[in-house]
């Protein structure tokens, strides 16, 4: 009901604020898999990504929707690029539990955050506590933001949530079949070179 609403009475209500909230720790991902600490130091990283964040998330789920809008005309699916954006947006609202513990992390452990060994560092007693619960915290918003992306894209759509399911996994397939005929094909003209 709650994104039957805004796509009827407010579509795109709350979306530059839903792009901030996902593309923030987005980032704070990619610093961490890039070792960025052995360049800049954790404030750097840290205020680049707050003034990314709204870009990146747009980007992202504004990428995001236009797959799903586009694969889901493929089987049925009858929501505008507008509301599947607005459902994609609006599923990644737990996102900001996500911000959270990243906060929570950098306050921690600052810059050795940012190296992509972090996570396999020995840490032990009341670190290893709080690793663990942070962990835990972001896994469960990313299963609740999944779950959210089901049924809203199911509203939105007009598809029974396993049908939003498959509208979820063909992009993905597609992606993974694109990229395995461009490697194809640059092994093959590698070949001739």
């Amino acid at each position: 009901r709650t994104i039957r609403r805004i796509v009827d009475i407010a579509p795109g209500k709350g979306f530059l604020w839903l792009s901030l909230i996902y593309g923030f720790p987005v980032l704070l991902q990619i610093a961490q898999s890039l070792s960025l600490a052995l360049y800049f130091s954790w404030p750097v990283i840290l205020i680049t990504a707050l003034i990314f964040a709204l870009f990146i998330g747009m980007l992202g789920i504004t990428i995001t929707a236009g797959l799903l809008t586009w694969v889901g005309k493929w089987i049925g699916g009858e929501g505008s690029f507008t509301q599947v954006r607005d459902a994609v947006a609006w599923s990644n609202l737990p996102t900001i539990v996500t911000g959270i513990a990243w906060i929570a992390w950098i306050f921690l452990f600052k810059g050795s955050l940012f190296y992509e060994g972090f996570l396999h560092t020995g840490f032990m007693g009341m670190e290893k506590t709080l690793i663990m619960s942070l962990a835990t915290l972001q896994f469960a918003a990313s299963v609740w933001s999944f779950i959210l992306l089901l049924i809203t894209l199911s509203e939105v759509q007009c598809f029974s949530v396993w049908k939003a399911l498959l509208n979820i996994i063909l992009p993905f397939v597609l992606i993974v079949i694109a990229m395995w005929a461009l490697m194809w094909v640059v092994w093959w003209i590698r070949g001739f070179v």
